[in-house]
């Protein structure tokens, strides 16, 4: 197997570091959520639309960031190499194109030195965190006094 040269702004095993955090703090936010909703929700009627509101902007996240991140995690940095160092970004539905000859391995030195993928990585991590907790937040102030507490 020939050897990659080593990228500035990319370094797989931090990126896989904060991928599992986000993993775990977005199934964490799942759990309280899942937990917390039968005793709250369950006086204000708004029971149904809040699982489905969990489900959708926590469940299926959650379940796509640890399937497609973490658990298949070499085949995503692989890819994101390539997108990186030669500028090759995998194509959306590559399964239903024609097999397509490897381009040459000249780098790209623009995308090398300008674009930090660490912190690009560490930012949409927490973007995914932030999107996993909105429901938690929705409701928590729907369907509790806690804005009433806060002086909302």
């Amino acid at each position: 197997m020939d050897e990659r040269p080593k990228l500035p702004h990319f370094d797989p095993v931090f990126c896989l570091k904060v991928a599992k955090l986000a993993a775990c703090v977005c199934v964490a936010i799942l759990t309280i959520e899942f937990f917390l909703m039968p005793f709250v929700c369950s006086e204000s009627g708004a029971a149904i639309p809040s699982w489905i509101l969990a489900g959708a902007l926590t469940g299926v996240p959650t379940v796509f960031w640890v399937y497609r991140v973490v658990l298949r995690w070499d085949q995503l940095s692989e890819e994101i190499y390539d997108s990186i160092a030669y500028g090759r970004p995998k194509p959306p539905f590559s399964f239903l194109h024609a097999r397509q000859e490897p381009a040459p391995n000249e780098l790209n030195f623009q995308n090398i030195f300008l674009l930090n993928f660490n912190w690009l990585f560490l930012t949409i991590c927490v973007f995914w965190c932030v999107l996993c907790g909105a429901p938690l937040w929705i409701i928590l102030t729907g369907c509790t006094n806690i804005p009433k507490y806060l002086g909302y």
